[in-house]
């Protein structure tokens, strides 16, 4: 593992978190401190602060017989989970109304899909294209001008990310009916219409998707 000028602690902390996100540590994992002394190289005590930064942020679980695995979403964690995301979403839109942002937020928004697309045609890669949707789902915020809101939706982001990209790479996923649902949003904040988005970000969050049920 290459340091930088990054710290030993804060470098195995993105190694793994990384490793996590990519899903190169599977969902319920466990991780075993022996092992990954071993692959990272490095002493155990980096790595049990990093362990425990990441259980911190819920990307790991620890046990009380000290095993520690990575997270593994129930339905109802992934409901929850998007529910708050919506939230989050109609609440940043409000403000956006409220302040007459809506140019800069279609402006964000326009150029955000446009990433997704050029994903898609260069690599369809699921991890660029979820880190794309998370800048997507950020415009929101960043149009709301609302840094506490921002700060609650970084509490959850990883945990977002990996529910993502379970839900794209688990099964042949269809990327484009993904970029229509954004290109819907982005219709009913052109048409300042709250009720519409509301009504679209239901069923761009709906997990019957994730379980086959719809």
């Amino acid at each position: 593992m290459a340091w930088g000028k990054t710290s030993i602690k804060d470098a195995t902390y993105e190694t793994i978190k990384s490793k996590i996100l990519h899903q190169e540590y599977r969902m319920g994992e466990p991780l075993n401190l022996t092992k990954l002394e071993k692959e990272l190289g490095i002493s155990n005590t980096p790595i049990r602060e990093a362990i425990s930064a990441l259980v911190s942020e819920g990307l790991l679980v620890s046990f009380h017989n000290s095993r520690v695995h990575v997270v593994k979403f129930s339905k109802k964690d992934i409901k929850d989970l998007y529910d708050v995301v919506r939230l989050i979403t109609e609440s940043a839109f409000q403000l956006v109304l409220e302040n007459d942002n809506v140019d800069e937020l279609v402006g964000l928004l326009e150029d955000r899909l446009t990433e997704q697309r050029m994903i898609v045609v260069r690599n369809n890669d699921y991890y660029d294209f979820v880190k794309a949707s998370d800048f997507f789902n950020r415009a929101f915020i960043e149009a709301s001008h609302n840094i506490r809101m921002n700060t609650i939706y970084d509490r959850i982001a990883n945990l977002l990310f990996l529910c993502n990209m379970h839900y794209l790479s688990s099964g042949d996923r269809d990327l484009q009916h993904h970029m229509e649902e954004h290109e819907g949003l982005i219709d009913a904040v052109r048409k300042k219409d709250p009720a519409l988005l509301r009504e679209r970000l239901i069923a761009h969050y709906d997990i019957g998707k994730l379980y086959g049920e719809a």
